[in-house]
């Protein structure tokens, strides 16, 4: 149990400076098949905004919990919008639950 109150309560300042890195394949690595033309731009990416979240993560010293729930926000955010356009394509004013 002390483990997972751990979990719960961890902060970027406990981690030492040590992130969860991506594969060398998604940032920076070589990659030896064929892969679809936005595969590396997407990659590239992914691996900046890690970096700005570690960054963002460590400098407020957020709890975990705190970091998804930032992170969680603005992708719902982002989505309500997708989820607009996609419903309602002729009237993006409407909300996406609007019949």
């Amino acid at each position: 149990m002390a483990q997972v109150a751990n979990a719960r309560t961890a902060r970027a300042s406990d981690s030492e400076g040590v992130v969860p890195a991506l594969d060398s394949a998604v940032c920076g690595g070589e990659v030896s098949f064929r892969l679809h033309p936005r595969h590396t731009q997407v990659a590239r990416a992914k691996c900046d905004i890690q970096d700005a979240v570690a960054v963002a993560w460590k400098s407020h010293d957020l709890t975990v919990g705190e970091l998804v729930s930032v992170l969680v926000s603005i992708a719902s955010e982002h989505t309500k919008f997708v989820l607009r356009a996609e419903r309602h394509p002729d009237d993006p004013n409407k909300k996406a639950d609007e019949a």
